[in-house]
C-alpha cells in the first residue's frame, strides 16, 4: 500500500474483526513477530511500511477511544490487548461512518466527497510531507467551505442585503439560510463564530505562518466542533 489513509484504513480493520470468530491480538494485527507481517496484511493481501504499521498502531488506538473496538480482557499473557469489534462498530462498518460527524457529512452529502475530505486532512497530518502544515490547514478550510457549498448553495442564498465589505458576511449568510428553521438568532451567531474564527487561523497556516504541532491538532478539532455544532 503505497500511501496510507486514515479513514480506509479503519474500515479495513472493522472489516476484518467483524468477521472474527474470537478476539486478536493488537499486536498480530500490527505485525505477527515471527513473520513481520500482520493479520490485517495477510487478510486484505497487501504490504505496509514501517511507518504504515505505525500509523496502524495509531487507527487502533483511534477506534478504541470511539468504542468501535474494546479489548475483552481474556488472554491470559496479553489481557487488554486483545480486541473485538463492538457492536457500535458494526452500526460504524455498515454505514461506513467512523463518528457522528462522519454521519452528518454523510447526510448532506451522500457521495461521502466530504468525509474523505476530512481525513485528508488526517493522512496530511500522518504522512507529514513538505509543507504539511499548510497542506492540513487548506484541506480543513476546504472542509469549512465544501460544508457551506453543500448546506447553502449559492443560487438559494440571498446575498442581496448583506454587506458584503463584513469578512465573512456571505460564509454567515449561508449559515443563517441553514440554520433558518431553528429561528434563533444568537444559534446561528454561534455557529458563525465557531467556524470563522477557526477559519482565519487556518487561512494564516496556509500562508506560511508555523505553528506547533500541538496546535494543528487542536485545530483539526476546533474544526470538527465547529462543523458538529452547525450540522448537529
Amino acid at each position: 500500500m503505497s500511501r496510507i489513509k486514515k479513514y480506509e484504513l479503519s474500515l479495513k480493520v472493522l472489516e476484518y474483526l467483524s468477521v472474527q470468530k474470537s478476539y486478536v491480538l493488537k499486536q498480530n494485527i500490527i505485525s505477527e513477530p515471527s513473520s513481520g507481517i500482520g493479520n490485517l496484511e495477510r487478510y486484505f493481501d497487501f504490504t505496509l511500511t514501517r511507518k504504515g504499521k505505525n500509523e496502524l498502531a495509531l487507527v487502533l488506538q483511534d477506534l478504541q477511544e470511539k468504542n468501535l473496538i474494546e479489548a475483552v480482557f481474556k488472554d491470559t499473557q496479553n489481557s487488554g490487548n486483545d480486541l473485538v469489534i463492538t457492536d457500535k462498530g458494526k452500526v460504524a462498518l455498515d454505514k461506513k461512518v467512523l463518528d457522528s460527524l462522519d454521519e452528518a457529512l454523510l447526510k448532506i452529502e451522500p457521495s461521502g466527497s466530504l468525509i474523505e475530505k476530512r481525513y485528508g486532512v488526517y493522512d496530511a497530518v500522518m504522512n507529514k510531507g513538505r509543507d504539511w502544515q499548510s497542506q492540513t490547514a487548506n484541506s480543513l478550510v476546504e472542509l469549512i467551505d465544501g460544508v457551506l457549498r453543500t448546506i447553502a448553495p449559492k443560487e438559494k442564498v440571498d446575498i442581496s442585503n448583506i454587506d458584503k465589505t463584513q469578512k465573512g458576511s456571505i460564509r454567515k449568510a449561508k449559515i443563517s439560510f441553514y440554520l433558518s428553521s431553528k429561528s434563533k438568532r444568537k444559534i446561528v451567531n454561534k455557529a458563525f463564530e465557531l467556524t470563522e474564527s477557526v477559519r482565519n487561523r487556518l487561512q494564516a497556516i496556509k500562508h506560511g505562518s508555523k505553528k506547533s504541532n500541538a496546535e494543528i491538532e487542536l485545530l483539526i478539532k476546533l474544526t470538527e466542533d465547529g462543523l458538529s455544532f452547525l450540522l448537529d
